[in-house]
């Protein structure tokens, strides 16, 4: 499956599963359905919490438009998201188009992502920082 036509139709596919993710997201609640959602195997393995950990109840309460709470839970992914969904936007119009796409791309340099594993790595060691306002970075916003 190739061209555009086949592009299509994986986008829609792919748009058709994250709805349906985000639908179960929404309905669901983390922490309380803990047979539906993934543990953290970070936090599992060493009890600190990893850059990630908060992300799920941080999207369940953004798809519930409650920004408060999820800037508790993970202020990193909350603050990111839309940076990141741009980013993605971007490279999607890239794909889907092809050759014949001429707007804007996402280009990242390796200056770049050295600077986002090292903003990543240092947010993971100031979250389990028990000082505050280091201990505002955690899940549940300290």
């Amino acid at each position: 499956m190739s061209g555009f036509r086949g592009r299509c139709l994986v986008s829609v596919l792919i748009l058709a599963v994250g709805i349906l993710l985000a639908m179960g997201l929404y309905r669901g609640v983390p922490g309380r359905d803990a047979a539906y959602f993934p543990k953290c195997v970070v936090r599992q393995a060493t009890g600190w919490d990893c850059a990630g950990c908060g992300m799920t109840r941080a999207t369940h309460e953004l798809l519930h438009l409650r920004f408060g709470k999820a800037l508790a839970y993970n202020p990193l992914i909350v603050l990111a998201s839309p940076l990141i969904m741009l980013a993605c936007g971007m490279q999607w119009a890239a794909w889907l188009y092809g050759e014949r796409y001429r707007g804007p791309r996402v280009r990242f340099s390796m200056r770049t992502g050295v600077v986002m594993v090292v903003v990543i790595l240092l947010y993971s060691v100031l979250r389990n920082i028990p000082v505050w306002p280091l201990t505002l970075l955690g899940p549940g916003g300290g």
